[in-house]
């Protein structure tokens, strides 16, 4: 009996002494193979149950550091993810016209099995910011032609102050700069016109379009003021057109509006109201009384004293139907209908011609399109029709934009 216990034990330990080595083979097999040594059997018991997508990224309460391969593995999981939102956020600021890059052909075979996979060719995601928010090809010839019987380097024309109130208007501020581009090289190249030489008439046209970014500020936004001053700063800075002394001389400009502009709070707000009333005429009281209404006449004391007598009223550089057509086409450009009507009405009272509006409707239609803002356009051709109402007095129901048909009639 005793020997037959004692083999029996013999046997036992024979059994586990092999299955021990035989473990032991395999888990070196192992770790040779995948080139990792992760420590103790607990360990590796707990990083098989923490596997997961989201586990690949160490916390900071792990006690032993990840091994290299899962650490690259990680790391591809999170960056890849972050490159492709960057890529797409920056194509949403694409201009619609701009053409669509082709796919290279790296990025077109991705692998299935890989969805975050990426390859180093692949330019748009290494550099989001390679396309400009505001890149675009603006037709200026054509825009320019819109506006009949005037010169595209006049320094009284009136299609580059609409130019960059549609501009600022319909988010494109930063295409300001290439408009002074057109116009810098356009001047160089016909040299003297009507008397004036290339770069006065350049200086001159600076003036009104830096004045035109600064009163379209209130209409279309002050950021986009400030952006667009910014681009067309540069733009005569590095534009090899701009005529030697045109910066210089800008950059001497005293301002138009300072503190000794007016006497007195009085002075300034009977100017505000002066032109004010110029714009509107015999509707002026109802909507002044109408801002004051809705603001605790905060906003009707705010757009006469402000907007009117310090900065719309100055009309040295633009003169009161230049700033009047300008804020009209701010209007329209933003798809607000009411104030856009209001203007046109008043353009009529300072002196718009017929022709002029529709040259100048005609320039943010064009521009709209190159653009691509097709909801724009469609949205303007169905508030348009035929209707014969008076000014603010028109009948209820009709298109917001009905009034553009009565340009023809001017």
């Amino acid at each position: 009996m005793h020997e037959y216990l004692r083999r029996l034990v013999a046997l036992y330990r024979k059994c586990a002494t092999s299955r021990s080595s035989a473990q032991e083979r395999s888990r070196g097999e192992r770790d040779a193979a995948g080139g990792l040594c992760i420590g103790t059997e607990p360990e590796r018991q707990r990083i098989s149950r923490s596997e997961s997508p989201l586990a690949r990224v160490p916390g900071s309460n792990t006690r032993h550091p990840p091994p290299p391969l899962l650490l690259s593995r990680s790391r591809q999981d999170v960056a890849a993810p972050l490159r492709r939102s960057y890529s797409t956020s920056a194509a949403i600021f694409a201009s619609p016209s701009a053409p669509a890059s082709s796919p290279s052909p790296s990025s077109s075979s991705s692998s299935p099995t890989s969805p975050h996979h990426t390859t180093t060719n692949d330019k748009t995601s290494r550099e989001p910011d390679a396309t400009p928010r505001n890149s675009t090809h603006i037709d200026f010839d054509r825009l320019s032609a819109a506006m009949p019987d005037q010169s595209v380097t006049g320094v009284d024309s009136l299609w580059y102050v609409v130019a960059t109130a549609s501009l600022l208007a319909f988010h494109k501020e930063a295409a300001v700069g290439e408009l002074w581009k057109y116009i810098s090289q356009r001047c160089a190249d016909e040299g003297q016109v009507g008397g004036i030489d290339a770069q006065d008439r350049q200086l001159r046209i600076a003036r009104r379009i830096r004045e035109s970014c600064l009163k379209a500020s209130v209409l279309v936004g002050f950021p986009r003021c400030i952006n667009a001053l910014l681009a067309l700063q540069s733009s005569l800075s590095t534009s090899p057109d701009t005529g030697p002394a045109v910066l210089s001389t800008l950059h001497a400009d005293k301002p138009l509006r300072t503190l000794s502009t007016f006497p007195s709070a009085e002075a300034r707000y009977a100017r505000g109201k002066r032109f004010f009333t110029q714009i509107y005429a015999k509707h002026a009281e109802r909507v002044l009384a109408s801002m004051s209404a809705s603001s605790a006449g905060d906003l009707s004391y705010f757009a006469v004293s402000s907007i009117y007598g310090e900065l719309m009223a100055e009309t040295r550089i633009l003169d009161g139907r230049e700033t009047v057509l300008l804020e009209f086409v701010c209007c329209l450009a933003d798809g607000v209908g009411a104030q856009a009507k209001g203007h046109f009405f008043g353009c009529r009272n300072l002196g718009v011609t017929g022709a002029e509006m529709r040259g100048a409707v005609e320039i943010v239609r064009r521009l709209a399109g190159q653009l691509g803002l097709v909801s724009f356009l469609e949205r303007v051709r169905e508030g348009e029709g035929e209707g014969e109402g008076e000014g603010e007095g028109e009948g209820e129901g009709e298109g917001e934009f009905r009034f553009l048909k009565k340009a023809g009639s001017w």
